[in-house]
């Protein structure tokens, strides 16, 4: 890695195993966090600022963004005085991260960008690959949590959140009941 600085301007240059060069422009505001000549893996902090959580499950995987999403809601917590337990923000990460996009359906009955229930896929998964059939593929998607309280099965806790009138009117005109 490389940074090359200029009168009014900065450029991070990081070059991976093969020689290729990836630039990025910094504002002068900027912070980095590492030095030339530093080696650096991908998802790593280059400068100063909050990291993108879909980037940073792209990258890194859903612990990594599981953790970094439960330290960032505590940080808040903790600069207003306020002791909430990790549980509490877990349960809400895990639900804003329960469903997957499938990119390839392989012989199971999902279709390409079809948003599934992560429990629904993996059990699905299992039970193809156990009977020599290809699995599908897809990949974990990080909803925000108006749209992951939105998403539940149960169409009770759903209005109890937000768009109570939608999600009212859709239950009655369906028949829907709860349980």
């Amino acid at each position: 890695m490389q940074v090359e600085e200029g009168e009014s301007h900065r450029k991070l240059i990081v070059i991976d195993d093969q020689g290729e060069r990836e630039e990025y422009d910094l504002s002068p505001k900027q912070r980095l966090e590492v030095h030339g000549g530093d080696m650096v893996e991908a998802g790593d902090v280059l400068v100063d600022g909050p990291k993108d959580p879909k980037e940073l499950l792209d990258i890194k995987g859903m612990r990594e963004v599981q953790q970094y999403l439960v330290e960032e809601v505590q940080k808040v917590y903790r600069d207003q005085g306020v002791s909430i337990h990790d549980k509490h923000i877990e349960l809400i990460v895990r639900q804003m991260l329960k469903k997957v996009t499938v990119a390839e359906p392989g012989d199971s009955d999902f279709l390409p960008g079809e948003r599934v229930d992560a429990r629904v896929y993996h059990d699905r998964n299992v039970e193809l690959t156990s009977s020599d059939q290809k699995p599908a593929l897809g990949r974990p998607e990080l909803m925000g949590i108006t749209k992951a309280s939105l998403a539940t099965e149960s169409w009770l806790s759903a209005a109890s959140f937000q768009e109570t009138t939608r999600v009212l009117t859709e239950a009655a005109i369906e028949a829907r009941s709860d349980s």
